[in-house]
């Protein structure tokens, strides 16, 4: 065991996964930096362009999942 060890990063644990739609549509994802204590050392949030076929497969989980919410509750999207 080095002296600096505590210093020294050795794992990650994915903190957040998700998806953003603002310009582009990107997934996010939030990295905890531990070192071999599994204590914090820094936090990095990271991005990711998703490709055409990505972005089709999500818009129709959330289609679906839309239609399901709609249809149990009864309730509708607003529209401006």
């Amino acid at each position: 065991m080095s002296a600096i060890d505590y210093l020294t990063p050795a794992y990650y644990k994915v903190l957040r996964m998700g998806v953003e739609r603002d310009a582009e549509t990107v997934a996010i994802y939030d990295v905890l930096i531990l070192n071999a204590d599994g204590k914090p050392l820094d936090r990095l949030s990271l991005t990711a362009s998703l490709t055409a076929q990505e972005k089709a497969g999500l818009a129709a989980i959330f289609l679906r999942d839309k239609a399901v919410f709609e249809a149990n509750t009864g309730l509708t999207e607003w529209q401006e």
